[in-house]
């Protein structure tokens, strides 16, 4: 692929130099470059890759994508923002796998993994074998790899969505983080579904307050990219942050939109789509019935999952699945059969005479919330290990 035809990807870009130029391979780090490779010159939080580009022409960079011209004897693509212009022109690199896939993006504070791993567990049972993509691991063709980022870089997302396709993977799951959202790492990404979990407090470490955190996750819903004609959006309304979303999400999707709360029979989820009643919390599992009203639906689910949220982490897979079009069936014998996510309140069983849970519990919401459902499936004493690893939001710590 040439330069030019990569530059088209980008409104507003401008090849310097011969647009001709054959390009070999992407990359946005100096550690990644060898010959023939396009270098984006992103700037960053802590440094500025335009002051790596002339250690990416030494290692064999053919040219450099950059907001300014800059002294080299390289070809230039110089465009508005190389951050933007990444995803499109890594799209575009390796053919647009999203639109040879099913794609369903999981946003929120908690619940995201599990979330995600029970649509991909019902699509999968759909007969559309689903890849994950994720904080726990990223999973290709039934093949499982490790994680760096819970939302992987423009060109390694692109790049695995590629593998994905190749390996016969027919959909993907993905958590979309807000640090991703913000920095427009999702871009470029056909989305069938957006998922909505929650918004507690995290990452004020990174986003200023809590409204930017909230705009970066409405981001998924609302800025148009990428979005399919006819996506549709999931969104927990028994969530207060959850509820402001569905309200300004429902002119851009009408009835693509489906509000999802589990009744708790204080109102909240009266007016919802989909609605989680009749819950049986035990610690083997939990069960509930759905009611969909607007299918004529009322379907009994079973889910191998502890506690409260997961039921809320169910119910919005339910939805999605159903959503996608997946029959009521196959929704339910998919989540009776799910297996556990691990370090999502997971039970370690070893032959203890007592319950063990490890939860990734890392903020002050998801933790108050582990403990009461730890709570309710014992009378006797509740012993709590945590840790605080630091370095991160100070404002978490209060408990």
């Amino acid at each position: 692929m040439n330069l030019s035809e990569l530059a088209q990807e980008v409104e507003g870009a401008t090849v310097r130099g011969d647009p001709s130029t054959t390009v070999r391979g992407l990359a946005s780090h100096t550690r990644d470059v060898t010959d023939g490779t396009l270098f984006f010159c992103v700037p960053g939080h802590a440094a500025d890759g335009h002051d790596y580009a002339a250690a990416a022409a030494a290692a064999g960079a053919a040219a450099l994508v950059c907001e300014r011209e800059l002294p080299l004897p390289l070809p230039q693509v110089v465009v508005p923002s190389v951050r933007a212009a990444l995803p499109r022109m890594a799209a575009r690199w390796f053919g647009h796998p999203s639109r040879e896939l099913t794609v369903v993006g999981v946003t929120g504070t908690n619940g995201k993994t599990t979330t995600a791993h029970l649509v991909a567990a019902v699509l999968t049972a759909a007969g559309r074998r689903a890849g994950v993509l994720g904080t726990v691991v990223n999973r290709i063709g039934g093949e499982e790899r490790p994680v760096r980022l819970t939302t992987a870089d423009p060109i390694e997302l692109q790049r695995m969505l590629r593998e994905m396709v190749v390996a016969g993977d027919r959909a993907a799951v993905f958590e979309v983080s807000s640090h991703a959202l913000d920095q427009g790492r999702a871009e470029a990404v056909d989305y069938d579904a957006v998922v909505f979990t929650n918004l507690t407090r995290d990452h004020l470490d990174y986003h200023r307050s809590f409204e930017e955190y909230y705009a970066a996750k409405r981001r998924l819903f609302l800025s148009g990219a990428g979005r399919r004609p006819g996506a549709v959006a999931v969104v927990n309304v028994g969530d207060a942050y959850g509820a402001r979303l569905a309200a300004e999400c429902r002119p851009a999707y009408g009835e693509d939109l489906w509000a999802c709360a589990v009744d708790d029979g204080d109102g909240v989820a009266a007016a919802a789509d989909a609605r989680a009643v009749a819950l049986d919390l035990r610690a083997s599992g939990s069960s509930f019935r759905l009611l969909v009203p607007r299918l004529g639906l009322d379907l009994d689910l079973t889910v191998p999952l502890a506690a409260r949220f997961n039921v809320e982490n169910a119910l919005l897979a339910a939805v999605t699945a159903l959503a996608l079009g997946v029959a009521p069936a196959t929704v339910r014998a998919a989540l009776a059969a799910a297996p556990a996510v691990p370090g999502r309140f997971e039970p370690v069983r070893a032959g203890q005479p007592f319950t063990v849970l490890v939860d990734y519990s890392h903020t002050p919401d998801s933790l108050e919330n582990a403990l009461r459902a730890a709570r309710a499936l014992t009378s006797g004493r509740l012993i709590v290990v945590f840790g605080c690893g630091g370095d991160r939001d100070r404002g978490k710590r209060p408990l």
